[in-house]
This record gives structure tokens, C-alpha cells and sequence, in this order.
């Protein structure tokens, strides 16, 4: 399922599904390792009951977004994206006002952590809710020593 924009009502209909909602941020330098990582989770998330990924696509393009669709493909997580909604007119390197009324600084063509954190997170309505970086670690307890 892919939603462009801001889908409020969506998130909180997964989000209240499961005992566990993750959030994961990408932004396009994340790109390569997230990629990685939704492989790695793709094994993983289904063994974890009650577990639910969204996946906030922050300034990705239209061609990367299909990337993370092919991969997650076949799963129930729910792709966000901001493509078509973030302003024209960003300049890389500048403070700017946050839709919450914060000073922020500009570090890329894409939105904030904070700001995607404090707007995104707010309507799950899990009862455990966690943020899962692209470059996080899977270790497998089989090859680490007890």
C-alpha cells in the first residue's frame, strides 16, 4: 500500500493493529543501506508477533520509492512518502520554520528527523512504538558468543 502525503487515518488504522509499530526514515543518503536493512527485516519482522513497519520515503524520487516497493513487496507495511508534498523552493544549508513553528536547519532536500518524529509518531496508536534507523544491526544470536 503506498500513500502520498499525509495520511493520518491510515497510520493510526495500521498503527492500532499491531503491539508494535516501527518507524523507519529514508532519506535519499540512507538509501543503499536501507535497502539492505528491509531485506534483513523482511526475515526478521514476520518471527516478532504482533509487529507492524512504516516507511517514511523523506524526499526520495519517484524511481527510489519503487526500489523500497519491489523489495517489500508482499508484506503488510505501509510506505509514506512526502514526494509530492515538499516545498519547491528548499535551500540546503539554511534555517527554516517547521510546520510546528520550530527553527530548523535545512541539511538536505528532504524534511527533518524531528520534524517527521514529532508529527508522525503522535496519531500511532501502538502500544509500543519504536524508530528503527536504516543502518541498525541484525545480529544473529546463533554466531554471537552467549
Amino acid at each position: 500500500m503506498v500513500h502520498l502525503g499525509n495520511p493520518r487515518s491510515s497510520l493510526a488504522e495500521l498503527s492500532g493493529m499491531a503491539e508494535l509499530t516501527l518507524l523507519m526514515i529514508v532519506t535519499p543518503p540512507d538509501l543503499a543501506i536501507a535497502k539492505y536493512s528491509l531485506r534483513a527485516l523482511r526475515k526478521h519482522i514476520p518471527s516478532v508477533p504482533d509487529c507492524s513497519l512504516l516507511i517514511y520515503q523523506n524526499g526520495l524520487s519517484e524511481q527510489q520509492e519503487c526500489e523500497i516497493a519491489s523489495i517489500i513487496h508482499g508484506t503488510k507495511w505501509l510506505l509514506i512518502s512526502n514526494r509530492l508534498t515538499l516545498p519547491k523552493n528548499m535551500k540546503v544549508g539554511e534555517f527554516y520554520q517547521t510546520d510546528q513553528g520550530a527553527t530548523a536547519f535545512r541539511e538536505g532536500l528532504y524534511e527533518g528527523y524531528d520534524e517527521i518524529w514529532s508529527r508522525e509518531l503522535v496519531p500511532l496508536d501502538s502500544p509500543l512504538v519504536g524508530i528503527i534507523d536504516p543502518d541498525f544491526e541484525i545480529f544473529d544470536h546463533l554466531s554471537s558468543p552467549e
